[in-house]
């Protein structure tokens, strides 16, 4: 059922109705009780719209108990959530899509289930596997100087329906390394976002303009992720609470420590799994013809394309002197890999315009999401300022907004979630599924004298906040995030 549409009313059955038993020459009794057998189906489907949707206090939608995988034991059976995800498997993307000898069609579009990993329901939670990635900066060149490198973290987003409450879990074992040999004036693998497309689970490099597919393996036979036994999975989700508590995090809650990404001290060991990274695309800067790479922000799918962004404002010096708007342009790629570049300087300074941002000051974007229900854009600006943009500043000018635009950016809302924390700015979000995108889980990064600290954070498109901010990861930039 498309929650969407509007309804049928009382008031409507009664009108048509009546039309009927004007306009026609049956006997009236007749057409009364044909009228009546029609308002009262009309009166049943609508009251069946209004009803309490599936499970867990009517929050998700009822396909999810058609996707999810139960388990009355609360653990992931190797025939359950995690035997959903493909060897060589990543993501399904939201209008991700298969593939026939490397081309996508749109029939092949509906055979991914997005996320590709089931949602696990058990009595009292369910479960929804996360991804994401970091973005290391100049610390991403590895000391050989023959590559760079990040990393991939995995975690659970968890909903609990005795408290009606979500919370975050980190994988307790050390996260996977990512290396890559491509850089651009020694610098890359600085990853900016995760997501989904055509059966393939993407991570934009945003110095060389390189979208990577990562291909996660089994670390023991190399034939795709790992699928843990049911006691392993009972191990690990107790090695998880039991992290939790000496953190002093409550539980089913514990966050990303420095010593988790080197491999040693808390979780330490190694990781269960390997990532192969392969280069897909390469975007150019600008309108395509500029030798530099596309600095990559942001990525979503829209009609079965990837839309992949910048952002959104000017490029300037570090006093806010305009160089070029090669950041306001945006990419476009099918399923074939034809790449479009489009320029969205319109639509960019839409946002500004409607909130007082407009130049000399700026809205930077580092997260977007197109919504095909709502059939909206949604932005959550990292920074914002009516003055212009200085690079010392700029570190205490994050917001609190999601602005909501219609297609052509003609309307624009905005709305306020929490109260603004200065020093943190959005860096990626994702529509939590089977929520109809109203709901939205999001990581917020802090970037202050070389100060570096990621949250994580859960609210309604409406502006209700259902997890404040909540520390996942110290000394650690994480850039991206998606359903996995």
């Amino acid at each position: 059922m498309d929650w969407n549409k509007p309804r049928p009313t009382a008031h409507t059955a009664s009108v048509l109705s009546s039309r009927i038993m004007r306009s026609c020459t049956v006997p009236r009794s007749r057409l009364t009780l044909a009228a009546v057998g029609f308002m009262l189906v009309c009166l049943g489907y609508w009251l069946g719209s209004m009803a309490p949707r599936a499970g867990f206090g009517g929050r998700f939608s009822p396909h999810l108990d058609s996707a999810a995988v139960w388990s009355p034991d609360g653990v992931a059976h190797p025939k359950g959530a995690a035997a959903a995800v493909v060897a060589g498997g990543g993501g399904g993307g939201g209008g991700g899509g298969g593939l026939q000898d490397g081309v996508a069609s749109a029939e092949d579009l509906s055979f991914i289930p997005y996320p590709r990993t089931a949602p696990l329901r058990t009595p009292g939670e369910v479960r929804f596997r996360i991804g994401m990635v970091a973005d290391l900066d100049q610390a991403s060149r590895s000391p050989d100087d023959e590559e760079w490198h990040s990393f991939l973290v995995r975690g659970y987003l968890v909903f609990h329906s005795d408290t009606n409450k979500y919370s975050v879990e980190i994988d307790p074992k050390p996260a996977a390394r990512l290396t890559s040999r491509y850089a651009e004036k020694g610098r890359g693998m600085e990853l900016s976002e995760l997501v989904a497309f055509h059966g393939r689970l993407l991570a934009m490099d945003d110095r060389t303009g390189i979208i990577f597919e990562l291909v996660l393996r089994n670390e023991e036979d190399g034939t795709g992720i790992h699928v843990h036994t049911p006691d392993e999975e009972a191990a690990l989700r107790e090695q998880a609470l039991k992290l939790a508590h000496e953190s002093h995090f409550a539980d089913h809650l514990f966050y990303l420590t420095p010593a988790m990404l080197k491999g040693s001290g808390a979780g330490s060991g190694k990781s269960d799994f390997s990532v192969e990274v392969v280069p897909r695309y390469v975007l150019s800067d600008g309108p395509g013809d500029a030798s530099k790479g596309f600095k990559a922000e942001w990525a979503t799918i829209k009609d079965n394309r990837l839309v992949v962004g910048g952002l959104g404002k000017e490029w300037t010096t570090g006093k806010g002197v305009v160089v070029h708007t090669h950041p306001q342009w945006i990419k476009q790629i099918d399923g074939t890999g034809r790449i479009r570049h489009l320029d969205w300087k319109p639509f960019y300074d839409a946002m500004r315009a409607s909130t007082g941002t407009s130049f000399p000051g700026y809205l930077i974007h580092e997260s977007a999401v197109w919504s095909p229900l709502h059939r909206q854009w949604y932005f959550l600006p990292r920074r914002a300022s009516s003055e212009p943009y200085d690079e010392v500043q700029d570190e205490l000018r994050g917001t609190n907004w999601l602005l909501a635009a219609d297609e052509r950016f003609e309307t624009i809302t905005r709305t306020e979630i929490g109260r603004v924390e200065p020093r943190r700015g959005f860096s990626s979000f994702k529509f939590v599924p089977y929520t109809d995108d109203n709901e939205i889980i999001a990581i917020k990064t802090e970037e202050v004298a070389g100060k570096l600290s990621s949250y994580v954070t859960i609210f309604t498109i409406y502006g209700e906040v259902l997890l404040p901010d909540t520390l996942i990861a110290l000394d650690a930039k994480l850039e991206g995030i998606e359903f996995i």
